[in-house]
């Protein structure tokens, strides 16, 4: 195999690659979407596991100032 075949060989191997990553994305939204669907969940606001809070941000607390 000469430099030009393996370079479009790689070519075409990057393209398929990219292809199945898209289709992949596609196919994990589907899943996302029935999964939400399944739990009564419509809309991409409801899909929120916390009511308004991020629990990850326990570690800041709100001045009366701020608000």
């Amino acid at each position: 195999m000469n430099k030009d075949q393996e370079i479009m060989l790689l070519r075409k191997n990057v393209k398929d690659l990219q292809s199945q990553l898209q289709n992949a994305y596609k196919r994990i939204d589907k899943l996302n979407e029935e999964l939400h669907q399944s739990k009564g969940f419509t809309g991409w606001a409801s899909m929120e596991r916390w009511s308004g809070e991020n629990p990850d941000a326990t570690h800041i607390e709100k001045n009366k100032n701020d608000i």
